[in-house]
């Protein structure tokens, strides 16, 4: 997503979901509300994870990413997206993993079974949660986490550039994500009730 894109969204030019979306949201029944909103969140990352990796390997040799393959990076940063979403959105508490998951399994196959894959995304998602630190604000652990995901272990001034990628990208999907709590705490306040 560029810069610009961002900002429109987060200063409210333009919502990351239609009005008439959210109005029509409201009046489903409760299952199929969630059903929707797990889409919406899911399309809402795959336009995330992409922007990002369209950006950065749109710079050419500029990009400290320069010759990853770009399926590598989107899954690595659509993971590091859902895991902001449920981090974000529902307070961490993994509910919204499945009907991403779930979108992600039917979208992109693979060879291993969906038990496995969905296995392999947690373990991720706890060495995010492991290493992302809210109180100091330090999060080098948390972009060579993801790197080593994508590349394996590494040293030097391309890890760090990379780290710094990773944690701008994580912190601005932060922000823009943000108006998709109301929508969520919305429907979960309708299940309470």
């Amino acid at each position: 997503m560029s810069i610009i894109e961002s900002i429109k969204i987060l200063l409210g030019k333009e919502p990351l979901v239609p009005r008439e979306q959210v109005k029509r949201l409201r009046v489903l029944p409760e299952d199929e509300a969630r059903r929707e909103m797990s889409a919406i969140f899911y399309e809402v990352s795959v336009k995330q994870a992409s922007e990002f990796v369209k950006h950065q390997l749109g710079r050419g040799s500029d990009s400290p990413f320069h010759g990853t393959p770009a399926a590598d990076l989107f899954h690595e940063m659509l993971a590091v997206t859902f895991w902001i979403l449920d981090t974000e959105v529902a307070g961490g508490k993994r509910n919204l993993m499945q009907g991403l998951h779930d979108h992600y399994f039917r979208h992109f196959s693979a060879t291993s079974l969906p038990e496995e894959r969905h296995r392999e995304l947690m373990d991720k998602y706890a060495g995010y949660t492991g290493t992302w630190n809210e109180i100091t604000g330090h999060q080098d652990e948390f972009g060579a986490q993801v790197l080593s995901n994508i590349f394996g272990k590494g040293d030097g001034l391309l890890v760090r550039q990379r780290s710094f990628w990773i944690i701008t990208y994580t912190h601005d999907t932060m922000s823009v994500i943000k108006p998709l709590k109301k929508m969520w705490s919305a429907a979960r306040s309708r299940s309470t009730t």
